[in-house]
């Protein structure tokens, strides 16, 4: 699971979305999840959001 957050055009600050795709098909089984607004403390700012989507990634597994 690859948890990013969607800014400008960059995912995570630095990253283009483009290069977070390629490592989510270059993991066997990854999953590209983006929470909007958040930074690295995202448990913390979007602890319910976090929580759903980090629980919805391991129920589909």
């Amino acid at each position: 699971m690859l948890l990013t957050r969607r800014h400008s055009g960059f995912v995570a600050g630095f990253s283009k979305r483009e290069h977070t795709q390629y490592i989510t098909g270059a993991i066997q089984g990854a999953k590209l999840i983006t929470l909007p607004n958040l930074s690295h403390f995202a448990s913390l700012q979007a602890p319910d959001e976090y929580s759903r989507s980090v629980l919805d990634y391991i129920d589909a597994k």
